[in-house]
């Protein structure tokens, strides 16, 4: 009789603790699962490397009004656009003239969208964006101010006052300007931009 009691004690015991086993396996499982899940989860919502979204306008960066420093700036694959820069040749930096100042932001494309106040749509701001050979161009065409580099800044139909060669006059002799012509920030107002950029010679338009 005592026999039998023990037996059965030692089968219900083992029986727990199978019971047991299979519950801590169930609830391993059930944390691989969940940390397998939560993986792919994350892989799915992250992205990298693809094209800036455009908002209003084409906006991709909104570079300020009148941020401390604004001015030329850059490589030749992004652009100084006040307080922001923009990846160049994909985008433009759109400056204009507001009533309190000046604006920068960043558009996709080559264009600036139209508003009430001067803009120049740039694609360089000085050599410094251009390749090697080239040089970063302003011209004023049907009202329309923009740059981009170019071999040579002739000025269209030989008026002399269309185009003008943008240099950072903080630069000084590696402005990359003539040494007959050195960068000034004279009559930059005629291209829409601030004290900040120049023009080899200080030429208007």
């Amino acid at each position: 009789m005592v026999r039998a009691v023990l037996v059965a004690s030692g089968l219900i015991a083992l029986g727990a603790g199978a019971l047991s086993f299979l519950a801590c396996g169930s609830d391993g499982d059930t944390t691989d699962a969940d940390g397998i899940d939560g993986g792919e989860g994350g892989s799915t919502s992250s992205s990298s490397g693809g094209p800036r979204e455009a908002g209003a306008n084409g906006v991709t960066a909104d570079g300020g009004i009148n941020p401390d420093g604004a001015g030329p700036g850059g490589n030749t694959s992004q652009l100084a656009c006040g307080a922001t820069s923009c990846p160049i040749p994909a985008e433009t930096c759109c400056v204009e003239q507001v009533s309190n100042g000046r604006s920068y932001s960043c558009v996709a494309g080559s264009t600036c969208p139209q508003t009430s106040g001067d803009v120049a749509a740039l694609k360089c701001s000085s050599s410094a964006n251009c390749a090697s050979g080239t040089v970063c161009c302003v011209t004023l065409s049907n009202g329309v101010v923009s740059s981009e580099c170019k071999t040579s800044c002739t000025p269209d139909g030989g008026r002399g006052g269309d185009t003008a060669q943008l240099c950072d006059p903080r630069a000084g002799d590696s402005a990359g300007c003539p040494e007959s012509q050195p960068c000034s920030n004279d009559n930059i107002g005629d291209w829409n931009l601030s004290h900040a950029f120049g023009t080899c010679g200080g030429r208007g338009n």
